[in-house]
């Protein structure tokens, strides 16, 4: 895995972890609370996520 902030190579780590159930307990969404260093810039940053590619064994949608 390797993960950018603004095109920098950066080591996030996983800091606290949420399930939250949006409307029914069959769709639950889970959240990934991260720390990084990076320098963030006035305006548009991007976070970049790049891993092998891989096949789920279920839907899930990032936002």
């Amino acid at each position: 895995e390797e993960v950018y902030i603004n095109d920098r190579v950066t080591e996030p780590t996983v800091e606290d972890i949420d399930i939250v159930f949006r409307g029914q307990l069959t769709h639950p969404s889970i959240v990934f609370f991260i720390r990084f260093s990076g320098e963030l810039k006035k305006g548009i940053n991007t976070y970049e996520n790049k891993y092998a590619s891989t096949i789920a064994e279920y839907d899930y949608d990032v936002y």
